[in-house]
């Protein structure tokens, strides 16, 4: 991930034979929401995202952000790749993400175990 610049970045399992797998696995209609804690990787994955060029955003997500946002002041738009929007905030119905669900990924996150983390923030490409 975030190495000194000589070294090369290590293979992260969303590539483009995920993309093309989920792609093909949607139903019209259906989405694909990636949420991560690391900034860095946040913008690789639009930046990804948006090359592979099969993905829209979410309909009105970018809009239903901003009126949470304008009530709890907890969303911000990082920024937008290809019609595809990174949002600063946890994932939930604005993103077509309806279950409230915990991952080993969010334990690790809340015990701080990586040193690329952010300690509060999540990023949810939509």
């Amino acid at each position: 991930q975030q190495q000194q610049q000589q070294q090369p970045e290590a293979a992260h399992m969303l590539d483009r034979r995920l993309f093309d797998a989920a792609a093909a696995a949607l139903r019209p209609g259906g989405t694909f929401t990636i949420v991560t804690d690391n900034a860095w990787f946040a913008d690789l994955l639009l930046d990804s995202l948006a090359a592979h060029g099969a993905w829209a955003a979410v309909p009105g997500a970018l809009e239903a952000a901003k009126a949470a946002a304008a009530a709890d002041d907890a969303r911000a738009l990082r920024r937008t790749a290809g019609g595809l929007q990174l949002i600063v905030a946890p994932p939930g119905e604005w993103c077509g993400h309806v279950v409230a669900s915990s991952s080993y990924f969010d334990r690790l996150w809340r015990r701080g175990v990586s040193k690329y983390s952010a300690v509060a923030d999540r990023y949810v490409i939509c």
